[in-house]
């Protein structure tokens, strides 16, 4: 705060998500007290919004739906809509954001990719089905694992590739998969920025098998501007980038035999992978 109001800046723009400060109750509302108290010093104040916690399903977090944790929820909904403009990834966020609390100066803007020049050139995708980002227990890893091993039993020639680090939040939660040494499972951690293009064009498809989805997927655009396959749980956030124009192939949230049928309709045919 202190740097802030040494520098005076023309506008403080604030990035948050879903416990963007840890998990921790009081350090979270700490943190978005400081969007209420710039406004208050006088500050432009453009909050960007990556998750709205009022529709998350809170229990595929490990936090409980209690009372205390919902009147949480809406004190942080609230200091975070003391900024003068909010932007929002996700345009069903807007319009909860608009009706409930009437903000006027709530914007939604798409999150957009990057689409990767090397697709010109002729690029030899790999057998491997790829799960990406910061993995926590929303992300569905146990039902890849259990998808993978019937997707091993009917066909052998397929690895998959788990490609980042923990989730902040969730500091050990690969360790335990990583100790079973399960065969043609392939663990990465974090992949820099400046190797992202070679995790990405040796996957012969994507998955985001997720139990629940923290605002837009990032995943989801990389995949899209890697030119990659996707498979993904149908998920209110999910479904709308496919309503937007976007392809892949959405399956029941937590049926492995579903997720197992979409992943090698991708991988054995041709034309998709």
């Amino acid at each position: 705060m202190f740097y802030i109001l040494k520098l005076r800046p023309d506008v403080v723009h604030f990035n948050v998500s879903f416990q963007s400060f840890r998990k921790n109750k009081l350090t979270n509302v700490t943190g978005l007290s400081l969007i209420l108290l710039c406004r208050l010093l006088g500050f432009r104040v453009v909050a960007g919004v990556h998750t709205l916690a009022e529709v998350t399903d809170l229990e595929k977090f490990h936090v409980k739906s209690s009372l205390i944790n919902r009147i949480g929820i809406l004190m942080a909904t609230k200091l975070i809509l003391s900024a003068q403009s909010v932007v929002v990834l996700v345009h069903s966020y807007s319009e909860v954001l608009k009706k409930r609390y009437g903000h006027r100066g709530v914007y939604y803007i798409p999150h957009g990719a990057s689409v990767d020049t090397a697709l010109t050139r002729n690029v030899t995708k790999e057998k491997a089905i790829l799960l990406f980002g910061h993995m926590g227990p929303h992300k569905g890893l146990p039902l890849m694992l259990e998808a993978f091993e019937k997707i091993s039993k009917e066909n052998g020639d397929f690895k998959l590739v788990v490609a980042g680090s923990n989730h902040p939040n969730f500091p050990n939660y690969l360790e335990e998969f990583i100790k079973m040494n399960i065969p043609s499972v392939q663990f990465l951690g974090y992949i820099p920025q400046e190797k992202l293009g070679s995790v990405f064009r040796k996957a012969a498809v994507v998955v985001l098998p997720y139990n629940a989805a923290p605002g837009t997927s990032g995943v989801f655009h990389l995949a899209c501007g890697y030119g990659c396959p996707i498979v993904a749980s149908d998920l209110p956030e999910i479904r709308e980038l496919v309503s937007d124009g976007a392809s892949a192939i959405l399956v029941s949230s937590g049926d492995v035999d579903a997720l197992k049928d979409a992943i090698l309709e991708v991988l054995l045919n041709e034309e998709v992978s």
